[in-house]
Formats: structure tokens, C-alpha cells, sequence
């Protein structure tokens, strides 16, 4: 998966640059109980990516202007549905939340509180719902 992330990202991910310091990469089954265990404490958001797709790329930009107050209040995730289909229906399954890409889902308290598709996936929408 980190090498799939750094072949579209390049070396940013790698690098830890400020433009992707926020995205995690989602590395397999356990990982998901891992994020809905801790949502209990900090919300998790998880974006679902498609490297073929030019919306989930403008989406991906979109996201990138969250500021550092929004960074802090969440942990982020990013999954590449392409190379990583399995774990991205695994995820649909466990939450409950139909495939789509791309696809933004926010999970408190061990449950989905939020999740959009396509042109839905925006930061300002984010921003908003992390405000408490």
C-alpha cells in the first residue's frame, strides 16, 4: 500500500511534507478495528481514493486546504480503491457505508457519523463538522 501511495504521491508522502503529513495509510484489516477503536477518543476520517479518477483527484487537492486547527482534530486516512479493493469493501462492510469513490467517511464513537461521494468531498464540508 505505502508503495502504491508513493508511486501517485511521489516522494511527498515519504518526505512527510506538509502538503501530505495528514494522510495515513490504511494498511490491512486490523488496521480498520484500529481506527474504529480509536474513534472513541478523536474522530477518524478516512478518504477513499481513486488514482484513475480525475474527481478523486480534484478532491484530494480540495482536502490538501484543510488548515492546521482541522488537522488536529481528526486522524486522516487514505485508501487507493485501486490497489487496494479488498480492504476498501472490507470498510464499506464494516461501516455500513456503500462503495464509492471518492468517498469521505467520518467515524466517531465506533460509528459512522458522516460520509459523502464525489462532489460532496470537500474540505469546507470537513472543516464544518469538525468544529465542536
Amino acid at each position: 500500500m505505502l508503495n502504491a501511495l508513493k508511486q501517485f504521491f511521489g516522494s511527498a508522502l515519504e518526505d512527510h511534507s506538509p502538503q501530505y503529513k495528514h494522510w495515513n495509510a490504511v494498511d490491512g484489516e486490523e488496521a480498520i478495528k484500529e481506527i474504529l477503536m480509536k474513534s472513541n477518543s478523536l474522530p477518524q476520517v478516512i478518504y477513499k481514493h481513486s488514482t484513475r479518477c480525475a474527481t478523486s483527484y480534484l478532491a484530494l487537492k480540495d482536502l490538501q486546504n484543510l488548515s492546521e486547527e482541522d488537522l488536529e482534530k481528526a486522524d486522516f486516512y487514505l485508501v487507493d480503491v485501486i490497489q487496494q479493493r479488498g480492504l476498501s469493501r472490507t470498510i464499506a462492510d464494516e461501516l455500513g457505508v456503500r462503495h464509492e469513490s471518492p468517498q469521505l467517511i467520518v467515524v466517531e464513537e465506533g460509528s459512522v457519523i458522516w460520509h459523502g461521494s464525489h462532489y460532496q468531498v470537500k474540505a469546507q464540508a470537513l472543516s464544518d463538522l469538525l468544529q465542536f
